[in-house]
């Protein structure tokens, strides 16, 4: 039985006619009894089958049928083949685009850029329908070493847009935006960076600079001293800190800072630059000599190395060696006004008035919008006595910068000698008696300065306005009223600043970073004691709060606690180092 339904089952079809078109249609089974194969009945019955099979197999149906069977297999088979062929050839393309990253990968880390931006450019173009994020990245790399920021950029911004969220990339960008001034911006990379690793030394290091480049000092130490903690040895952090607490007027921070640079790397020019001019500012002429000439050791074309030293001769009396580098400053930078600027000041200590003149002059040509180069001009024509040609140049240096307070001050003693010189002339003209004769002019053989073109004297100038207070609205939160403890801190008006620092703490009392502002402003405002104890409130809060600690030791030593200002700067070195 289980026989005879095979055979039903592939039997041949038969056809039928349509308008002369063959249709086919199952043939009726064949009974199952035909099938019998026993006696010579059977036998007969069974040549009677094969013969009617055979002709069946002879007739057009069957060709037919057998025809379509053969081409819906071969489909099939076609079909199969095909599909493992695109297998293949994905499978094929991934590897390739594998191998195209290794390559790319490879070049970038032996530093070779064009390879790298080419392997990452043909792996772009072959993800052209469904582009790899990570291959945009490193091609912005590649141009970022090629020296082409344009294109950097795009492939950056192109890698964030298709949702790369990676903390390098955003370092990346960061650096490129801080490169380009656009601080706020990198600002807001960085931190997307630290949101996403805060164990990244280099994303918290990269928001420290941009703070710096912003001119927030107080939140560039914050963020350098946390990637000093990550990487104890991360020399340009340490260096950037440093510069930050010269900054801010802490010499003694900063000299300690470039101090463990230059242990780190002891041919840091920058390390030794920078103690040279903490020496400097706090007076230490000697320390800054030396500081400033071993880095002109390591870098001895550097004009503004030359400049530094220059000055440092001068302020020793040295004005013969001040006139050397700042004549070696002038050559290698010609068109640099402040270099003519000093050197014009070393002519006329050495009584070289003519030469001073013209170099002064020539800083003037080459930036006309340099308040200072119109003061040194100014002050010289004052010292020569030439008080209406120093009027006219102080009151140009007013003019570009009416918070000078150097040139208002000199064109203050200008006016008053001004006075003094035409009162002299006119009382001299009065004691002459009416019946004498005239007296014979006789022009002085005195060799005046150049002339300076005739102004009118213009009323003393008010004394310039003060900062800017920070924009009115009472902030709502603890961190508001911190934003504008600072802002107050930075525009000189340390009452208000204490107000607001101490609304931040109401709100939060454990905020330990308000009490450190608070702390700030207090010192500041010469309030020793009380910035002392606020100090104490924030290491408290945060025991390995470095900044604190070195405010803390500058209050101290204000206040006269030199071992506790020691105890403090011993104790902000250890937390540097671990």
């Amino acid at each position: 039985m289980e026989f005879s339904r095979l055979v039903a089952a592939y039997q041949p079809a038969q056809v039928v006619f349509v308008k002369d078109c063959p249709v086919q249609k199952p043939s009726p089974p064949l009974p199952s009894t035909q099938y019998k194969l026993t006696g010579s009945t059977g036998r007969g019955a069974a040549r009677e089958h094969a013969k009617m099979f055979a002709e069946r197999r002879s007739a057009p149906c069957f060709m037919l049928s057998h025809t379509i069977h053969l081409r819906l297999l071969f489909t099939a088979v076609l079909a199969v083949l095909c599909g493992q062929v695109v297998l293949g050839q994905k499978a094929d393309s991934h590897k390739k685009n594998d191998r195209l990253m290794e390559q790319g990968l490879a070049a970038e880390g032996s530093g070779d850029n064009k390879t790298a931006w080419a392997t990452f450019d043909e792996l772009i173009t072959l993800e052209s329908s469904a582009p790899d994020p990570k291959a945009f990245y490193h091609r912005g790399l590649a141009s970022s070493g090629l020296g082409d920021p344009v294109k950097a950029m795009a492939d950056y911004d192109r890698a964030i847009a298709l949702g790369y969220e990676y903390s390098p990339l955003f370092i990346a960008r960061g650096s490129l935006l801080l490169k380009q001034g656009q601080n706020a911006r990198a600002v807001d990379d960085f931190s997307r960076a630290i949101k996403l690793r805060l164990d990244d030394q280099n994303a918290w290091k990269g928001r420290g600079s941009a703070y710096l480049a912003l001119g927030h000092f107080r939140d560039a130490i914050d963020d350098l001293d946390q990637a000093i903690r990550l990487k104890p040895d991360f020399l340009d952090a340490i260096v950037d800190r440093g510069f930050c607490y010269g900054q801010v007027g802490q010499f003694t921070d900063a000299i300690h800072n470039f101090d463990l640079a230059i242990e780190l790397d002891p041919a840091s020019h920058r390390a030794f630059t920078l103690r040279g001019a903490a020496y400097s500012r706090v007076g230490n002429n000697v320390k800054a000599l030396a500081d400033f000439t071993r880095a002109l050791e390591l870098v001895p074309n550097d004009a503004y190395l030359l400049l530094a030293r220059g000055t440092t001769y001068a302020a020793m009396g040295d004005n013969q060696k001040a006139l050397a580098d700042r004549d070696r400053a002038v050559k290698l930078k010609p068109d640099f006004a402040i270099a003519y600027l000093a050197r014009g000041g070393s002519y006329h200590s050495l009584g070289m008035h003519e030469q001073g003149f013209a170099d002064r002059t020539r800083a003037i040509q080459l930036d006309p919008k340099l308040p200072e180069a119109w003061c040194a001009r100014g002050s010289a024509y004052y010292l020569v006595g030439n008080y209406t040609a120093a009027m006219s140049d102080l009151e140009e240096a007013i003019k570009l910068n009416p918070h000078y307070t150097e040139a208002i001050d000199v064109l203050t003693k200008a006016k008053a000698k001004f006075v003094e010189q035409t009162a002299a002339a006119s009382a001299a003209a009065a004691t002459v008696p009416k019946s004498a004769p005239a007296p014979v002019a006789v022009k002085p053989a005195v060799v005046e300065p150049p002339p300076a073109p005739k102004v009118e004297v213009a009323p003393k100038p008010a004394p310039p306005p003060p900062p800017p207070p920070p924009a009115a609205g009472r902030p709502s939160t603890a961190e508001g009223w911190n934003e504008r403890g600072r802002a107050l801190t930075k525009a000189g008006q340390y009452p208000e600043a204490i107000d607001a620092l101490s609304e931040a703490i109401k709100i939060n009392p454990n905020f330990a970073i308000a009490y450190n502002g608070r702390g700030y402003a207090r010192q500041l405002a010469r309030q020793y004691k009380q910035a002392i104890a606020d100090y104490d409130e924030a290491i408290r809060l945060n025991p390995r709060y470095v900044n604190a600690y070195h405010n803390r030791a500058a209050a101290k030593h204000a206040a006269g606690d030199q071992a506790g200002s020691d105890a403090d700067r011993a104790k902000a070195s250890e937390l540097e180092r671990h």
